[in-house]
């Protein structure tokens, strides 16, 4: 079964798992902890990290949702809106908490954000 035949909903849960899951990832958070500590040397690495990891998620979920038969319908420009939507609802204090060596959100806190984050785009569509 491909990802656009199951329920967006479960497909939105699962995208939002991953982009949580890779937010927190020691290795990506080493890569933020070195771009800020270089960004005043470099400034052009701020814009360049943000996009290349919280750019790449958003056109993720906007692939989804251009793909999947319960939001094709959407216009780019929805599609778009609601993958920033989407993905800022997952990027939170806990990436924060992450740069500072501090424990991340737990598995249930991320599932409830997950949560949320489609409950938005779900309610988007109605």
């Amino acid at each position: 079964m491909t990802l656009t035949a199951q329920p967006l909903g479960k497909n939105l849960i699962a995208a939002a798992m991953v982009i949580q899951r890779k937010l927190a990832d020691p290795q990506t958070v080493a890569l933020l902890r070195m771009v800020i500590g270089e960004v005043a040397r470099f400034p052009h690495l701020a814009d360049m990290t943000y996009k290349s990891l919280v750019g790449h998620f958003e056109i993720m979920v906007e692939q989804l949702l251009s793909e999947h038969y319960e939001s094709q319908g959407l216009g780019n420009a929805v599609q778009q809106e609601l993958s920033v939507s989407f993905v800022n609802q997952l990027v939170g204090a806990d990436v924060f908490r992450a740069l500072l060596g501090l424990p991340g959100a737990s598995p249930s806190e991320q599932r409830q954000r997950a949560e949320i984050a489609r409950d938005i785009v779900l309610l988007a569509l109605k």
